[in-house]
């Protein structure tokens, strides 16, 4: 039983290792990715922006009232996302730099903090 853990345990930990070591080797891909992450929600938030002040011009109905507080709600949303994306590419940033300098052992912490905002994006 606890060999079995243990193996499961190496595995999950190769996996993590082999796709950092993947996203490593080609920081400017990715980090193009997140640049393109961001634009694209900040695109979706401009478009919430204009129809919020569209809504905002017309009479105020039970109708318009609920598809204000909705995009609202999206526009938190969006926001909220925002930040987690760049979160994620300053977490990025960081574990490339350690990376790069060979006498810095200590980027585990890092690299949690990496991999938990990559899932969870």
């Amino acid at each position: 039983m606890l060999g079995a853990y243990l193996i499961i345990k190496v595995r999950d930990y190769t996996s993590a290792t082999l796709l950092i070591k993947k996203t490593i080797a080609t920081p400017q891909k990715v980090e193009k990715q997140y640049q393109n992450k961001i634009s694209d929600i900040e695109k979706q938030i401009d478009n919430t922006q204009i129809q919020q002040q569209k809504l905002e011009v017309e009479p105020s109905t039970y109708r318009n009232r609920q598809k204000l507080q909705r995009g609202q709600k999206q526009m938190a949303k969006l926001k909220q996302k925002k930040k987690e994306v760049e979160s994620a590419l300053s977490d990025y940033q960081t574990i490339v730099e350690k990376m790069g300098n060979e006498d810095n052992p200590n980027i585990k912490q890092d690299l949690r903090s990496y991999l938990h905002n990559k899932n969870r994006l």
